[in-house]
């Protein structure tokens, strides 16, 4: 097998350097290594361009384009079977690629394999290990996919974050499966629940990459209600996209309601609370084009009440009845 990976840089001159040599050392080497620069105003080019010939640079131009156009463009220019895409301030483990290889070996049907990841901080130092599996393989299929990567361990969300992912480059080239900007800062969720209709999926359920968390990453530098606010927009995306899949199951469409409800009532408290009359009449209005969306399961109605009793606990009076208007 031949493997790409591609690096999407957009002002990375912190974490550029790590995560290169990071592929630079594997066990099983690489047939290239891609980096497309988005615009970098700092010195990640420079950084990049002193690897020489080990690291093919693709400047962009008329950018920044935004971080998930930025995946995509640079996906678009790996020239191998398997693609993986490191972002920039992530690290895979040096035997990352040889258990990858090991793995489609096993299967060679296969067309995504992933691996757990611990978490590091700014200094590179692991903050989280990721659980002990009973299993160190596991084949997926698509609803066992989705399923797997919808449960919690301890303090990871999911059971893989970006870092180790390799996809290969035919399901690219299905229709819509790529990274959407629709999804914003779940747009890699959204990408391999589109990769799991495809093919089935093969897990190494040993940390074989870190993921890093930091505050100058694109989640680290906004304020919690334009956080929340995002992702609120982002999971009612989830929520249409899938509302009419025959694919899912009931508990993996809620999974996606859940998270849409949670963050939307989130973004109006917020909004209440800064007495923010426009934030607060833009998500009531969203929120109620979603809500027939929305199925019993929810609990809408009862969650629904229960804000207003918060919002009248607050003071807002005139507010809370808005919020009934809209709901």
């Amino acid at each position: 097998m031949r493997y790409s990976v591609v690096v999407p840089v957009y002002n990375g001159e912190r974490f550029i350097r790590e995560a290169l040599d990071s592929v630079l050392n594997q066990t099983h080497k690489v047939d290239e290594i891609v980096v497309y620069d988005d615009c970098s105003t700092d010195s990640s080019v420079s950084v990049v361009s002193s690897y020489g010939s080990s690291v093919r640079l693709v400047r962009g131009a008329g950018g920044p384009s935004g971080f998930v156009n930025g995946w995509n463009k640079a996906i678009a220019c790996a020239l191998s079977e398997y693609v993986s895409i490191l972002h920039q301030d992530d690290v895979l483990y040096p035997r990352y690629f040889e258990e990858v290889e090991a793995v489609l070996q096993r299967y060679p049907d296969i067309r995504h394999v992933f691996s757990v990841c611990d978490y590091i901080d700014e200094q590179s130092i692991i903050t989280d290990r990721f659980p002990e599996m009973p299993e160190r393989i596991v084949r997926y299929s698509f609803n066992e996919y989705v399923a797997a990567y919808q449960r919690e361990y301890g303090v990871f969300p999911h059971i893989h974050r970006c870092p180790g992912v390799v996809t290969h480059r035919s399901i690219f080239e299905k229709d819509g499966c790529c990274y959407q900007a629709e999804a914003g800062h779940i747009a890699d969720d959204d990408f391999f629940y589109r990769v799991g209709q495809y093919t089935d999926a093969a897990g190494i359920l040993v940390s074989c990459a870190a993921y890093r968390q930091h505050r100058y990453s694109a989640t680290g530098v906004l304020e919690d209600l334009q956080m929340t606010t995002r992702l609120f927009r982002d999971y009612s995306y989830q929520v249409r996209q899938w509302s009419t899949s025959q694919s899912l199951g009931k508990a993996e469409k809620y999974y996606f309601e859940y998270w849409a409800l949670r963050y939307a009532f989130r973004s109006l408290a917020g909004a209440l609370k800064q007495q923010d009359k426009e934030l607060f009449n833009d998500i009531a209005l969203s929120f109620r084009d979603l809500k027939g969306l929305l199925s019993r399961q929810s609990g809408t109605g009862f969650k629904i009440s229960a804000l207003e009793c918060s919002t009248r606990l607050l003071g807002f009076e005139r507010m809370a009845e808005l919020l009934r208007k809209h709901a």
